[in-house]
């Protein structure tokens, strides 16, 4: 049986400010990895799949205004 080496990533839940904060996940952990999504505003984005065990979230605000969420 083979087991593939990356993950499978699922988001419940996603909101940012449409064209000005952003998330970006990469295959790997540098800035310079591979980018398997950038995402903005409040669609959900669609599951990912990384092709290594390293992933990065990397999270750009660029508004002074933060939306703290409570449940």
């Amino acid at each position: 049986m083979y087991v593939f080496p990356g993950a499978l990533i699922q988001f419940l839940n996603f909101t940012s400010e449409v064209n000005h904060d952003f998330l970006e996940v990469r295959n790997g952990p540098q800035h310079s990895s591979s980018l398997i999504g950038q995402f903005s505003g409040t669609q959900l984005p669609p599951d990912l799949l990384s092709t290594t065990h390293e992933i990065s979230f990397i999270f750009t605000l660029t508004t002074h205004k933060i939306n703290k969420a409570s449940n």
